[in-house]
């Protein structure tokens, strides 16, 4: 996972980054565009891990990040700390 920008020109949403996902395993990608960097760890909880887990029928072993601040601590680290098996 991995989150880019700010670009210099907004979506049409007013989106400014891009939250990016690679699975290790199947090589699938995904690309959310946010409004702002404390928008990714809602995006991944509340989007992505659902979507991935009703697809594959499997729930979501491990995440690994680049260790961003927006993925430290927060919203993010509350929910692993949650649902660690």
């Amino acid at each position: 996972m991995d989150l880019v920008g700010p670009f210099p020109v907004r979506g049409s949403k007013g989106e400014r980054y891009f939250l990016t996902i690679v699975d290790d395993w199947s090589r699938l990608m995904w690309a959310y565009p946010l409004k702002q960097k404390d928008h990714a760890a809602s995006t991944i909880r509340d989007d992505w891990l659902p979507f991935v887990e009703r697809q594959s029928g499997h729930p979501c072993k491990s995440i690994r990040t680049d260790r961003g601040g927006e993925f430290l601590g927060g919203d993010l680290t509350a929910w692993a700390q949650e649902t660690r098996h």
